[in-house]
């Protein structure tokens, strides 16, 4: 049998666990993904069965100025994909929000207007499972894809993209490579929720202090650490003083970040 394809979006790292443990060992292929933005790439680039979208996502800062009082908000981004969702041609889609109707105006309207719409299905409640079974038939599998024995996958994101071409020439003979620009935000969640890399390098800052230019690198380092698993690493290298336990200060050679990612 077919595995149904489904896309879960959710930014909380608790709400994505429990969609994972819910659809464990069950016929689907699922994609999980904590920002709006990244969804949109994904819807763009990919075809599912089955969309479950959280109704509240942090805001983002595409096409606003930098300082509008939304930007890391919760918003009610789950309405717009799933209407973009639908507009795109997919027949199931479901908004899945863990706040009642006494929450907000929002909250109200989705309920009573469109709680029990056949355009979009809406749950007060994060059973994904039970939501996904609304529209198509899930079944338990103990089949596993296995990832084909071959050379362990990285991806280098972040700042300084001539350094990282640089890394890749050198990591390309131990590690499947693949390059995210600098700007390419949307681009490195997609291709991470597409590949399942074994292990991503961040170029840049975590530190607090870090400004401008490198201040997205500890946005991106955060939402990886919501959707990771445990055995996926992530390593941020910079120049500042940090204790995390995921940074690496520079300068270290190419083999010293390999004897890292193989620890």
């Amino acid at each position: 049998m077919k595995a149904v394809k489904i896309l879960v979006v959710d930014d909380k790292a608790i709400n994505l666990n429990s969609a994972k443990e819910q659809f464990q060992n069950k016929n689907v292929e699922t994609t999980y993904c904590p920002l709006f933005s990244v969804a949109v790439d994904l819807l763009k680039r990919n075809q599912y069965d089955v969309v479950l979208t959280d109704l509240m996502l942090p805001g983002e800062s595409n096409g606003i100025s930098q300082t509008n009082p939304e930007i890391g908000v919760e918003v009610p981004y789950g309405l717009v994909l799933a209407i973009f969702a639908k507009k795109i041609g997919i027949s199931h889609v479901a908004i899945l929000t863990d706040i009642s109707h006494h929450s907000g105006p929002i909250a109200w309207a989705m309920d009573i207007l469109l709680g029990k719409s056949e355009f979009i299905s809406c749950f007060s409640n994060k059973r994904w499972l039970e939501a996904a079974e609304k529209f198509v038939a899930i079944t338990n599998s103990t089949n596993s894809i296995q990832k084909e024995a071959s050379k362990k996958s990285l991806i280098l994101a972040g700042s300084n993209d001539s350094y990282k071409e640089f890394l890749k020439e050198v990591l390309g003979t131990t590690f499947d490579v693949t390059i995210v620009k600098e700007s390419s935000t949307s681009e490195l969640f997609s291709i991470y929720t597409e590949k399942i890399p074994d292990h991503i390098l961040l170029i840049g800052e975590i530190n607090e202090e870090a400004k401008d230019a490198d201040s997205y690198v500890k946005k991106i380092f955060d939402n990886l650490k919501i959707i990771k698993s445990s055995e996926q690493k992530i390593i941020v290298a910079g120049f500042m003083d940090s204790h995390d336990s995921c940074y690496k200060r520079l300068p270290f050679t190419a083999s010293d970040l390999a004897a890292m990612l193989n620890e």
